[in-house]
């Protein structure tokens, strides 16, 4: 593995993703429907008990529809700017375009996670959450992020 050609197949995945407004329209949305199935369901008051439930029972299903929306992105976009010939012709293995990709795509997600913490924010406002639970809640969301974004783009 060449980690200088890993690195700039990263960053250049990247910058493309995040120099689309579509990029910003999809954490947008993103954090409104996190915020939404937080908080808009009565069970949230119902239950008065400060976590992330709401979130924990729909964000699965958040990821199957996003993730693979960013992993789309990563192979359509060389298609459309007419690179990937140039990109799959560098003297460098498709493994180390595959993992480039896919730390891009990781990155991604956790800039999308990071903006989903207004969460998070709202709950340190309302109560007195567990900070362990939430913390352990991110990390499985990143996790399954990590994989669901390996499967989506092979």
């Amino acid at each position: 593995m060449h980690w200088f050609a890993i690195k700039a197949v990263w960053w250049r995945q990247l910058q493309s993703m995040l120099s689309n407004p579509i990029a910003y329209v999809f954490l947008l949305v993103f954090a409104i429907a996190a915020g939404s199935l937080q908080f808009l369901p009565i069970t949230f008051y119902v239950r008065d008990i400060c976590d992330l439930q709401g979130l924990v029972d729909t964000m699965p299903w958040l990821m199957v529809i996003f993730i693979p929306a960013i992993a789309m992105n990563a192979w359509a976009s060389e298609r459309e700017l007419h690179s990937d010939e140039t990109l799959l012709t560098l003297p460098i293995s498709i493994i180390d375009i595959i993992f480039g990709k896919w730390l891009g795509i990781c990155t991604y997600w956790c800039i999308a996670l990071l903006v989903s913490l207004s969460n998070v924010i709202m709950l340190s406002m309302l109560g007195n959450p567990d900070t362990g639970l939430l913390i352990a809640n991110y990390c499985s969301w990143f996790l399954s992020g990590l994989m669901l974004s390996a499967c989506a783009l092979f």
